[in-house]
C-alpha cells in the first residue's frame, strides 16, 4: 500500500549539529515503509508488503527503498524546519551502513505470518495489475487488492491490465480459433481442450483429481514415429500468460536427476516439459504428481512444496509417454491429442498473419484474457473432460507391442486362428530386422502377443489349459467347441471317488455342469 500519512525519517541533531540515528529507529522506519520478516515455505524472507502484495527483497532493497522515500519527502522545507540536509542525513546513513543491515539488526523488525490467496475448488483467482479477478463457473468479478483480507505473491500477478467486456467473447479470438483448430474443430475435442486449460489454470489441487496433462500429435506416420509442428508448444506457452510457469527442455531431462527441477521456485503455478524424450517413464513423475514436489538445487537447501501448494504438470511429446500398466498410470495422467490441422504445410503464422503474443495489441490481449477465464468456468463446471480418441490406441499398441510385431500379427491373423507359440515366435525371429543387440525371449514375446489382442479387442483363450502351448482366438466356431464340457473342466476336491458319500456328491456336480441352463441353445 502506497502510504498515506507520511512516514517520520527517523534522525536527531546533536548539540554539536551532527546528525545521527539510531538503529532501532531506523529499523521501526523501513517498517512503516512495509517493510518485513516471514516464512514461505519454510524459508525466512525480507518482504515488502504493499496493498496485500508481497514481494520478496534484499538488504539493499531495503537501504535503496528508505533513500528514495527520503528524497521524495525530505524537500527544502523540511531541511529549514529542522536545519539539516538530506546529504548530512544520508552521510549518517552510510555511517551506519553495515551496522543497520546486519543479520542481527534486521532480526528485530516485525515478522508476519503470510496468508497467501489461494484457489479453492469452487474459485479461481487472476492477479491483474490494476485489479483482483474472481472466478466462479456462474461469475467473473473484480476485487482490489487493498480490500483483500489475504497477500498476493508480486511473482503471481499478470503484467496487464484487465477491464471485464462480456462483448469481447463473442467477437473473433486468435487463441480460441487456434484452439479449436487443433481440436480439429470437433465440438466435443473443443470442450475437452478448454476444459484442459481451465484444469491446468486453476491452481486448486484436489486430491481424488491429481493429474499430469500430456500433450500429443495425433499423426503416426508410416515408420511409427510421431510428427511435430502442431501446435503443442504454442498451447503451453499460452498458459504461461495466465500463470506462473517453469519451462524446462525435455530433450535433456531425466526424472532420476535430483536437480532435475531445480528451476521451479515456490511461486510455480505450472511446469511444462516440452518435447519429453521417447525414453522418458511416466513413473518417474508419479511422486510428484500426488505426493508433494521438492525442489533440489546445488548448494541450497531443498525446499518441500506440500501437494496443496504445488505446481501442476503438462507434458509435451512427440511419442508416446511410456508408463507401467494399471489403473494407478490412468488415475495420474490425462491425455489429449492434438489434430494435424497445423504442420508442415501449415504454420500458425500462415493461419492468421501474425505471431501470437508478440504482435498482439491490447484488444487482442484482453479477448484472449476473458477467452482463458472462459475456460477456467467451464472447467469448473464440467471438470476435466476425455476426448474422443483419434490414434491414441494405435500409438500405445505401438508403444507397447513395437511396430514389426504389431505388422507381423496383422499378417499372420488374416490366415490363422490357432497359434502355436514357440512356433510363431521363430518365425518372427527369422523375419525380425531388429538387431542382434536386443533379441526378444519367448516369455517377451508372449506378453506383446497378449498386449496385441487386448488393444485389438480380440479375445482369446490358451489350449490346451495344462500347457498353454496355443493361443485360440475366439470365433463363432470356437465359442460352440468351449461350451461342450468334458469330465477335465469338472472341477472336484477328490483325487478318488472311494466311497458312496463322494459319487453322490459328483453326480450331483455334474449334473449340474450338464444341466440345461449350460446347454448351449440351438
Amino acid at each position: 500500500m502506497e502510504n498515506s500519512k507520511k512516514i517520520e525519517i527517523p534522525f536527531e541533531v546533536t548539540d554539536k549539529g551532527k546528525v545521527r540515528f539510531d538503529t532501532y529507529g531506523y529499523i521501526g522506519y523501513t517498517e512503516d515503509l512495509g517493510f518485513r520478516r516471514t516464512k514461505i515455505f519454510g524459508v525466512e524472507h525480507l518482504v515488502r508488503i504493499q496493498d496485500n502484495i508481497v514481494k520478496t527483497v534484499s538488504k539493499s532493497d531495503i537501504i535503496q527503498t528508505a533513500l528514495e522515500y527520503l528524497d521524495e519527502n525530505f524537500d527544502q522545507k523540511s531541511e529549514l524546519e529542522h536545519g539539516v540536509t538530506k546529504y548530512e542525513i544520508k552521510n549518517a546513513w552510510i555511517n551506519k551502513a553495515r551496522q543497520i543491515s546486519e543479520d542481527a539488526a534486521l532480526s528485530f523488525m516485525k515478522y508476519e505470518e503470510l496468508n497467501p490467496l489461494r484457489d479453492t475448488q469452487e474459485i479461481s483467482y487472476f492477479f491483474f495489475k490494476n485489479t483482483v479477478v474472481k472466478v466462479t463457473k456462474d461469475v467473473i468479478a473484480p476485487l482490489s487488492y487493498s480490500d483483500l483480507d489475504s497477500h498476493v505473491m508480486e511473482e503471481q500477478i499478470i503484467q496487464r491490465n484487465f477491464i471485464i467486456r462480456d462483448h469481447l467473447l463473442t467477437s473473433f479470438i486468435p487463441f480460441r480459433q487456434f484452439v479449436h483448430n487443433v481440436a480439429g474443430n470437433i465440438h466435443e475435442r473443443m470442450i475437452a481442450f478448454e476444459a484442459m486449460i481451465g484444469y491446468m489454470l486453476h491452481t486448486f489441487q484436489n486430491p481424488a483429481l491429481a493429474k499430469a496433462v500430456i500433450l500429443l500429435d495425433s499423426v503416426v506416420n508410416e515408420i511409427g514415429l510421431i510428427e511435430g509442428g502442431t501446435g503443442k508448444s504454442l498451447l503451453v506457452r499460452g498458459l504461461s500468460y495466465m500463470r506462473y510457469l517453469c519451462n524446462i527442455s525435455g530433450k535433456d531431462f531425466s526424472s532420476s536427476s535430483g536437480f532435475a527441477f531445480q528451476r521451479v521456485t515456490p511461486f510455480t503455478s505450472i511446469v511444462a516439459i516440452n518435447d519429453i524424450k521417447d525414453n522418458q517413464n511416466f513413473e518417474g513423475f508419479f511422486g510428484r504428481i500426488t505426493d508433494g514436489f521438492t525442489i533440489s538445487r546445488k548448494y541450497k537447501h531443498d525446499i518441500f512444496i506440500a501437494f496443496a501448494y504445488g505446481p501442476k504438470m503438462i507434458i509435451t511429446s512427440n511419442y508416446y509417454v511410456k508408463s507401467p500398466s494399471g489403473n494407478s498410470t490412468e488415475r495420474r495422467k490425462h491425455e489429449i491429442e492434438l489434430s494435424p490441422h497445423y504442420g508442415k504445410d501449415l504454420t500458425v503464422y500462415d493461419d492468421f498473419g501474425h505471431h501470437f503474443f508478440d504482435d498482439w495489441n491490447e484488444e487482442q490481449w484482453l479477448g484472449f484474457d476473458h477467452y482463458m477465464l472462459y475456460c477456467v468456468q467451464l472447467y469448473l463446471e464440467k471438470g476435466l473432460v476425455k476426448a474422443p480418441s483419434i490414434n491414441l490406441e494405435l500409438r500405445k499398441l505401438i508403444s507397447e507391442v513395437g511396430l514389426e510385431l504389431v505388422e507381423f500379427l496383422d499378417q499372420v491373423l488374416l490366415t490363422k486362428t490357432k497359434l502355436h507359440k514357440k512356433e510363431l515366435f521363430a518365425e518372427f525371429r527369422k523375419e525380425s530386422t531388429g538387431s542382434g543387440r536386443y533379441q526378444l525371449s519367448l516369455r517377451g514375446f508372449t506378453i506383446r502377443l497378449k498386449k496385441y489382442l487386448e488393444y485389438k479387442g480380440i479375445s482369446y483363450v490358451e489350449t490346451p489349459s495344462n500347457t498353454k502351448v496355443f493361443i485360440e482366438i475366439i470365433t463363432e466356431e470356437t465359442k460352440e467347441k468351449q461350451s461342450l464340457l468334458t469330465i477335465n473342466d469338472i472341477k472336484t476336491d477328490y483325487k478318488t471317488v472311494d466311497t458312496a458319500n463322494k459319487m453322490t456328491r459328483l453326480v450331483n456336480q455334474l449334473q449340474k455342469f450338464f444341466s440345461t441352463e449350460n446347454t448351449p441353445k440351438n
